[in-house]
């Protein structure tokens, strides 16, 4: 993340950014987490959404920092 922060919304060029395997995997390992954690909330009943959406949200933020 602190690598990309370098790059602003305009450097849009097709430039290359080194990861170690690790970083790599953390980031899938990441994306994974929070994917799922959307879907859990969507596939929430209409009802429960106020209820349980704050709560899955937070514990993958925790999840991922």
């Amino acid at each position: 993340e602190s690598r990309l922060k370098l790059f602003g919304p305009k450097d849009d060029a097709d430039i290359e950014i080194p990861l170690t395997l690790g970083e790599a995997r953390e980031i899938a390992a990441k994306f994974i987490t929070m994917r799922q954690s959307l879907r859990r909330i969507v596939s929430l009943d209409e009802k429960n959404v106020p209820k349980y959406a704050k709560e899955i949200a937070q514990d993958a933020l925790n999840r991922t920092h």
